[in-house]
């Protein structure tokens, strides 16, 4: 899947996270957050690293969010956004251990994070464009 894939599927994962949030489907909609949190860093692995595959784990996915930290300066929402994610949304889906109210802040954060991830994709994806042209 290439960059422009990666950000059609993450955007269709938030769009069916929100029908499923408000059809009280929680467990199904914490992983949709999560698999739109893996698609949108995979499309900027795809820009800066390879341009054909994707991270084959969350250490690989790590990097890309060091890489837009050391490019963008410091930002701790990218890496709790992403662990929260990775972790506390992604293992809910198989274990419903969070609380509605856990579940809740870490949907809102993982939100948050996609929101600020679509952003800094597109600035990758422009910044990848300026300099095919040089």
């Amino acid at each position: 899947m290439n960059f422009a894939g990666h950000i059609d599927a993450a955007m269709s994962l938030m769009r069916a996270e929100r029908l499923l949030t408000e059809s009280d489907l929680s467990l199904a909609a914490s992983e949709m957050i999560w698999g739109a949190t893996s698609h949108v860093v995979d499309a900027i692995y795809n820009l800066q690293v390879d341009s054909r595959g994707h991270p084959s784990n969350n250490r690989e996915r790590l990097r890309v969010i060091d890489y837009l930290e050391e490019k963008y300066g410091p930002d701790p929402s990218l890496s709790t956004g992403f662990d929260l994610a990775a972790n506390r949304l992604h293992n809910h889906f198989y274990t419903n251990r969070l609380s509605l109210a856990q579940l809740v802040e870490a949907m809102d954060i993982g939100r948050v994070f996609i929101s600020q991830m679509l952003d800094l994709a597109e600035r990758e994806r422009a910044d990848a464009e300026s300099a095919d042209g040089e």
